[in-house]
């Protein structure tokens, strides 16, 4: 798996530090092309704060998109308690905080002959790609004017 051989991978230039000790969280992104796409807080005490700014970053999208746009809200407030068994399983074995963010319920198309292009809505891509790019910039504090 990616998250043992980070684990016994050291940071380029940094004896004592591996991949994994220095990673803040994993983010995990997993059916986000499907028009009815709704994301829930899995791991409030770890990554909830990062979680409800992209609440933030969404409700802040909505007030400056006209009135044509895109208006869907995709994060919900729920906090959800269950377990969904996904790729981000060996790093939360590792304690890496985990930001999943994956569509429940999963879209009708999952796993189907109609899981393809055509059924991709790319008006809640595009607005899930500014939320994402808004949290990225703030993030890793940088300047929105060249990204």
């Amino acid at each position: 798996h990616l998250a043992n051989k980070m684990r016994y991978t050291n940071v380029p230039g940094q004896q004592s530090l591996n991949q994994i000790d220095a990673m803040d969280m994993l983010i995990l992104l997993d059916l986000i092309g499907d028009k009815s796409v709704q994301f829930q807080n899995f791991f409030d005490r770890t990554t909830g704060k990062y979680y409800n700014r992209l609440r933030d970053i969404e409700s802040g999208l909505f007030r400056s998109y006209n009135n044509n746009a895109y208006k869907r809200t995709v994060f919900s407030a729920d906090v959800r308690g269950s377990f969904i068994e996904d790729d981000h399983v060996p790093f939360l074995h590792l304690d890496v905080p985990i930001l999943h963010l994956i569509s429940v319920p999963f879209p009708s198309t999952w796993h189907r002959d109609t899981d393809n292009e055509a059924n991709l809505d790319f008006p809640s891509i595009t607005h899930l790609r500014n939320v994402m790019k808004i949290f990225v910039i703030e993030y890793l504090h940088l300047n929105p004017q060249i990204c």
